[in-house]
């Protein structure tokens, strides 16, 4: 799920769809997408509430 070092590999970027993704230097947690060539970072903030009224599925 994650790389040793607690960095999340993304598929693709959320800009272009690209795919060629490498570790960036910005951040412990940034991406550079060698396409579009944009640096983001994705963070995961926890698990939403489940909706009063919907089943589990």
């Amino acid at each position: 799920m994650s790389e040793a070092g607690g960095r999340s590999t993304p598929l693709h970027c959320p800009f272009c769809a690209g795919e060629d993704l490498r570790p960036d230097e910005a951040a412990a947690t940034a991406w550079r997408c060698g396409e579009c060539l944009r640096v983001f970072s994705v963070r995961v903030h926890g698990l939403a509430p489940h909706p009063v009224g919907m089943e589990s599925r």
